[in-house]
């Protein structure tokens, strides 16, 4: 190789090297700078969110994840609404790509506290692992994920006996062949609620809400915001829940209203496998001295109506109709009522 050849050689090394100096700089200091922005920008949201009544409080907050992410921490979260409810958390903690920022994942550490006005704290929780991805667009939120593993809720200073669940789940996205509606799933495993006389056996749970025209929540409006029906009302489509344990399954679907005051009515169709046990899976969610075991058994067993589903299993098939959030069989009153569903109103 020639001197001449050997010093291009070199030349083309150095520019190289440069090239890659520029890179790293100019990479270092956008990230700095964009991370600059995103502190400003949070501090103002918060600003924002403070002056109307509600409050978000970090004890500490941190931005790194340099230089391919960024990863915002926020130690000892404390958010109250403007009532007074509180949520506490040890530490809550966002992350992004930088080539990416429209995904962020988000990881909560417990245990968490939530407090009640004049009270104090009400609830306690922990799990081992919290994490939640969302996917947003210029317009909101386009889709959320959340998973929750070891789950457990524990009354401190309210009449509540507590929970636990191996697993829950929540998904909420918009209907792709419906403009602005959308869909939520809900889901536990191993559901287990305190009881009087002990903590209940497992069930596993699943609910599919349909809501029309309620893309606007994605971008923080409250269920009072959506458009409504001529009497006031929301619709909302149960298109599936269940509840199931060893032999037994209920399961429901239907069309329900939201009136404004929080009460749900409608008609659906109650579908119940292993009817001799339906009561003992009832009892695990419901104390037996509310008498919706006893009272939904009975009531299947005596105006149900046999079928064969399509898996081949026979089912009994109970028509409930829900008025004011009281159940009822065609004129027969159950004496069970849906308590008003207030949250998200305003």
């Amino acid at each position: 190789m020639g001197a001449g050849q050997k010093k291009n050689l070199k030349f083309r090394y150095t520019l190289m090297a440069a090239v890659v100096a520029v890179v790293i700089a100019a990479w270092s200091g956008g990230w700095f700078y964009i991370r600059g922005l995103v502190d400003q920008r949070i501090t103002t949201e918060l600003s924002i969110v403070n002056s109307s009544g509600n409050r978000i409080a970090c004890g500490k907050r941190e931005i790194g994840g340099f230089p391919f992410r960024f990863e915002i921490g926020c130690l000892e979260p404390v958010i109250t609404d403007a009532s007074g409810l509180s949520v506490s958390l040890k530490r809550l903690e966002a992350v992004a790509l930088v080539y990416n920022p429209w995904h962020v994942i988000f990881e909560a550490d417990g245990p968490a506290a939530a407090g009640i006005p004049f009270q104090g704290e009400a609830l306690a929780a922990t799990w081992a692992s919290a994490l939640s991805s969302v996917r947003v667009s210029g317009n909101g939120i386009r889709k959320v994920d959340a998973s929750v593993k070891d789950f457990n809720l524990a009354s401190t200073g309210v009449d509540f006996g507590g929970l636990n669940a191996k697993t829950v789940g929540f998904h909420a996205r918009p209907v792709p062949e419906t403009p602005n509606a959308i869909e939520a799933f809900a889901s536990s495993d191993g559901l287990q609620i305190e009881q009087p006389d002990g903590i209940g056996a497992p069930v596993d749970a699943r609910v599919h809400l349909r809501l029309e025209n309620g893309l606007e929540l994605f971008s923080g409006a409250p269920l009072a915001a959506l458009p409504h029906d001529d009497d006031g009302s929301l619709p909302i489509d149960l298109v599936w829940m269940s509840l199931k344990s060893e032999l037994t399954e209920i399961t429901t679907s239907g069309h329900l209203r939201l009136a404004a005051d929080g009460t749900l009515s409608g008609k659906v169709d109650l579908m119940i496998k292993g009817i001799d046990q339906s009561d003992d899976l009832l009892a695990r969610l419901f104390p037996a001295e509310t008498g919706i075991p006893a009272t939904l058994k009975g009531t299947a067993m005596a105006f149900g109506v046999r079928e064969t589903n399509p898996e081949g299993v026979e089912v009994t098939r109970l028509p409930l109709t829900i008025d004011n959030g009281a159940l009822r069989v065609g004129i027969v009153p159950l004496g069970i009522t849906i308590p008003p569903l207030t949250a998200g109103m305003t």
